[in-house]
């Protein structure tokens, strides 16, 4: 009978895991998106019917765009800079 041989891959290093993140520093320090300096993003959240938020997806896809720039759009059409 023949002797099963087997392979046995390099030590795993003894490197500490790493640190984990806080998320208070996280959710302030993040950039979702490139903005001029002046302008600093800051986050909105409503709340809409489930059928008004798949007319909006359904149509922004269609026209190749995500929803957070068409709402982005629709807002600075209505609320212009002085």
């Amino acid at each position: 009978m023949a002797k099963k041989q087997i392979t046995i891959g390099s030590r795993p290093s003894s490197a500490p895991p790493p640190a984990p993140v806080d998320a208070e520093k996280w959710v302030t320090d993040r950039v979702l998106h490139p903005a001029p300096e002046e302008e600093k993003i800051k986050r909105l959240t409503i709340d809409i019917p489930a059928g008004l938020h798949s007319r909006i997806k359904t149509q922004a896809a269609s026209r190749g765009n995500k929803i957070v720039d068409e709402l982005r759009e629709l807002l600075d059409e209505k609320y212009p800079k002085p």
